[in-house]
């Protein structure tokens, strides 16, 4: 049995509204007179799976009603931010303020839940990073000499939905390895790595410890980057930038695609993705 104060109602953080409604005594325990709602007052878009919010009814002695004699109605007033269905599941859609309902005839209390979209998923715009070693030789072909030097990170909450850099907390890089040097680049989700001798390894990227992915990297001596544009007319073929590059033994190649039409099919092919070839690329 629940018997609260009548000088406020206060519920895991929540004040609660003095509005509640109140029919004043009455000689049944089972009729409602006040409801007051339980639960967290603040929810992340993209949350797996709905915030339950609870809630029970006083009579008008501030006793718990048996809550199988009485059901609720749940209801939001702010439907485009969260809705609720029966038994207090809530579920957000976008950032802002929520307010929740329940009621049971004339009495109901309301919640305000507060919104917010937290980072759930790291992504990254390639599939392997390449490092060059201090010194290191980038040769004719590479047509965008800091290309892969820079890793580009994108995040996003539980639904997929594309957050703004910084969105939560900046991006924390670690590579475990003394060879490679990475650098944030401030503002940005994105870093730069430099190595000290040629190896590979795995870096990771993390938010506050709610989102994190790793991408390889290589570190190399020298390196081109060969740019690669879609046929300009269907069934032909695809360009090469620059045509014709000779490699030396032990270089890499790194194919990165100039249009986001490509990127996806390239990235998808590993042999053809980022990676260490040897020989000569002809158009």
């Amino acid at each position: 049995m629940r018997v609260l104060s009548p000088l406020a109602l206060i519920i895991g953080g929540i004040v609660l509204s003095s509005a509640c409604s109140s029919d004043g005594p009455t000689e049944n325990p089972n009729i409602v007179r006040i409801v007051a709602i339980q639960g967290a007052d603040t929810m992340d878009v993209g949350a797996f799976g709905p915030l339950q919010l609870s809630a029970f009814g006083l009579n008008a002695n501030r006793v718990e009603v048996p809550p199988h004699t009485f059901s609720f109605t749940w209801r939001s007033l702010d439907p485009g931010v969260a809705t609720v269905i029966t038994g207090g599941f809530v579920t957000v859609s976008r950032n802002g303020i929520a307010r929740i309902i329940a009621q049971v005839g004339s009495a109901a209390d309301t919640v305000v839940l507060q919104v917010q979209q937290r980072a759930t998923r790291i992504t990254f715009a390639q599939d392997t990073a390449v490092a060059l070693t201090s010194g290191a030789t980038r040769l004719s072909g590479d047509v965008l000499p800091d290309d892969t030097l820079t890793i580009n990170a994108f995040r996003a909450d539980a639904n997929g939905n594309p957050m703004a850099s910084a969105g939560g907390g900046d991006i924390a890089w670690s590579s475990g390895s003394t060879q490679l040097a990475i650098l944030p680049i401030g503002g940005t989700d994105s870093a730069r790595i430099i190595g000290s001798s040629s190896g590979s390894g795995t870096l990771t990227a993390s938010i506050g410890g709610l989102a994190s992915a790793t991408l390889p990297f290589f570190i190399v001596d020298q390196y081109a980057v060969v740019r690669m544009f879609k046929p300009s007319v269907p069934g032909g073929t695809t360009q090469l930038t620059p045509a014709t590059v000779t490699i030396p033994a032990g270089a890499a190649v790194v194919f990165r695609s100039a249009d986001q039409d490509l990127h996806a099919a390239v990235s998808t092919d590993r042999a053809m993705g980022n990676g260490a070839h040897q020989g000569t690329v002809g158009s």
